[in-house]
């Protein structure tokens, strides 16, 4: 009896551990839960950078040139035209100017020029902050500038309006808005992203502006970026070091990872599933790149020959990892 009731015991002890196993290795690859392919969409991808930018202006440092009473005739970030005046200096005593300022006079080092009836010689913008970097950001010195000189740089605008002046304390700047400039460094790595003529977005904590690659220089451990812009920014006449991204390009397409694309005769391409099941090489032709996904065209495109060439599509089915 003993022999007859183990021997039942021993098949559903197989048929539950057949059951196991058929729950651990087939379920996952006809539910998908852990099968090796992904179903593919359109998106758009987008390569950047987050850097630490430099405004550059031509900008004129005006100073007083007697001490006196300052009567204001323009606010801040005005833009005037040329001939029009920005303040007056009536007689009087100054006193003792404030540590700011005088900190800041000494920092110009007599680069500030002085107006007798301060009309401005030209179109645009007054700022009443300064920060004494002026002539070390001129557009015209920004190649003689290195990733070294922003370490430790002292940059902290001074608010210059006050209602005294002594002669020779800076008063306001007149900013050129009609082109300006923004440099920073990026590493060698992502120096692919950029060309000299390309626009590209900038995207900075009062808003994003389009500006031109004027110059992509290697330095070593960095190259230096500088790009052009006449667009408008509310932090133009003020700000000198802003937090930023740099939007080097956005294309839209298919988006594959990267792992899932390989190579078949010197052709990339992906292994698409075909309504019988079968994964059968596609080939694709890529966009752009960010290093872990890819943009491709979607349905078709024209390989090098001029012909047009069926591809992957949206919704497609691939492997994850070819093997």
């Amino acid at each position: 009896m003993k022999k007859k009731t183990k021997k039942p015991l021993i098949i559903l002890y197989l048929l539950v551990m057949a059951g196991l196993c058929v729950a651990i290795y087939a379920v996952p690859k006809v539910t998908g839960a852990l099968t090796p392919t992904l179903i593919v969409e359109y998106g758009s991808l987008r390569t950047t950078d987050e850097v630490t930018v430099y405004l550059s202006r031509n900008e004129t440092v005006y100073a007083a040139d007697r001490t006196g009473r300052v009567n204001y005739y323009v606010g801040q970030a005005t833009q005037v035209r040329r001939g029009a005046k920005v303040l007056s200096i009536s007689a009087g005593d100054a006193g003792t100017p404030s540590g700011e300022i005088a900190k800041l006079t000494q920092k110009l080092s007599g680069a500030a020029v002085t107006s007798p009836d301060y009309a401005m010689p030209i179109n645009g913008c007054v700022s009443f902050f300064a920060d004494g970097c002026e002539a070390m950001f001129a557009p015209e010195n920004l190649p003689n500038l290195s990733f070294t000189d922003m370490k430790n740089l002292d940059i902290e605008p001074v608010n210059l309006t006050r209602d005294t002046a002594n002669r020779g304390e800076p008063l306001f700047k007149l900013c050129d808005y009609t082109k300006w400039y923004i440099t920073t460094w990026i590493l060698p790595g992502d120096s692919y992203k950029y060309e000299v003529g390309a626009t590209v977005e900038v995207a900075m904590e009062k808003g994003t502006i389009s500006a031109k690659v004027t110059a992509l220089e290697d330095e070593g451990d960095e190259w230096q970026l500088t790009l052009e812009t006449n667009r408008y920014y509310e932090d133009f006449p003020t700000a000198r070091m802003e937090a930023a991204t740099i939007i080097a390009s956005e294309y839209s397409g298919v988006i594959i990872p990267n792992a899932s694309i390989t190579t078949v005769d010197e052709q990339p391409g992906v292994y698409v599933k075909s309504k019988t099941g079968e994964y059968n090489f596609t080939p694709i032709k890529i966009i752009t790149s960010d290093g872990e996904n890819s943009v491709a065209y979607p349905g078709t495109y024209i390989n090098a020959e001029g012909k047009q060439v069926a591809t992957i599509d949206i919704y497609d089915e691939i492997l994850r990892v070819p093997q």
